[in-house]
């Protein structure tokens, strides 16, 4: 099968095209986009380029030619994992993120249509869940109608029009909201990648707020893993449009979270405590039910064991083997 995969040289990307590439040929869209240091990208193509059945395009989704890629790819399936990511950035630059995730997100959609592709897989978000105090797990059913960041709405805005697309023009599709991934090859200005830098620097780790509020934090191997499944459902269902959540469905509070990293490490550092930052969400808690049913969805990589593949990964990665 030939599977377009959009942002493929990113973090999930790139594990994902990692565990497609056995068995399918991937078609890779990716406009190096400097939201952090492109010398990572870079690595992460120069990896995957050379396997046979890999095909690079750089390309803006917003405004590159994207008729012409498509009409000289025969592809079965797309998986959009493209768009600028996070909620800070989004506050400041709202005008960016709508040209890179929404307006993009159209683009895409319009020119699967014109070459008549008709499944595709959405990399949504566990923003669109907007701001919770209580405990209880986001199920999809729940109101998404008061996101706190223009990046939750971006993806929200998205989810919309692809049920658009799947009303109109009988697109089979699966949305993905995803519960803070962590592992190999994680963006830099996430918190893991984060707090691993302060670390490993010397510097005090920056915890906005007091340390209690909580993500369910979710291994990218259980992430792809359920990637993976739903090609399996949009490959074996037509016309479907489904709302799936991906995490672990068991969050941790940040300080907690901040303490086994400095565990793996075997390092101390001093806890910098600042205000909320505007756009945060106070936790996550996925319901994972739906995706038990319709994908065989049951993660099973402990949070610690994550953490560890992912201290593995960056000792390698900034050559620290010998000194940390």
């Amino acid at each position: 099968m030939n599977i377009l995969i959009t942002g493929g040289i990113g973090f999930i990307g790139t594990n994902l095209i990692e565990l497609l590439i056995k068995t399918h040929k991937i078609i890779c869209l990716d406009n190096f986009f400097e939201n952090y240091e492109k010398a990572m990208k870079i690595d992460n193509l120069n990896y995957l380029i050379n396997y046979d059945n890999f095909k690079f395009y750089d390309c803006d989704l917003s405004t590159g030619n994207l008729n012409q890629i498509f009409d000289s790819e025969n592809i079965d399936l797309i998986i959009h994992l493209a768009g600028l990511p996070g909620v800070r950035g989004s506050i400041d630059n709202p005008l960016l993120y709508y040209q890179n995730n929404v307006v993009a997100t159209l683009k895409l959609l319009e020119a699967a249509k014109a070459s008549n592709i008709k499944k595709i897989i959405f990399a949504s978000s566990s923003s669109v869940y907007g701001n919770r105090i209580d405990l209880k797990p986001f199920c999809e059913s729940d109101i998404t109608d008061a996101p706190i960041s223009f990046y939750a709405s971006t993806k929200k805005s998205s989810e919309l029009i692809i049920y658009n697309y799947h009303h109109l023009f009988n697109f089979s599709c699966v949305c993905l909201r995803f519960f803070t991934v962590i592992g190999k090859r994680q963006r830099p200005d996430l918190a893991l990648h984060k707090f691993a830098l302060q670390l490993t620097q010397g510097f005090p780790i920056t915890v906005y707020g007091d340390g209690t509020s909580f993500r369910d934090y979710t291994a990218i191997e259980d992430i792809i893993a359920g990637i993976n499944s739903s090609i399996n459902y949009l490959m074996n269902n037509k016309s479907v449009y489904e709302i799936i959540n991906l995490g672990s469905s068991n969050p941790i509070k940040l300080i907690d979270f901040i303490n086994i990293i400095m565990d793996e490490f075997n390092l101390d550092a001093e806890i910098k405590h600042k205000p909320n930052q505007m756009g945060d969400v106070n936790g996550t808690f996925a319901n994972i039910d739906k995706a038990n049913r319709l994908l065989g969805y049951y993660p099973n990589i402990p949070l610690r064991q994550s953490i560890r593949s992912f201290v593995i990964w960056y000792k390698e990665y900034y050559g620290l083997n010998n000194e940390v």
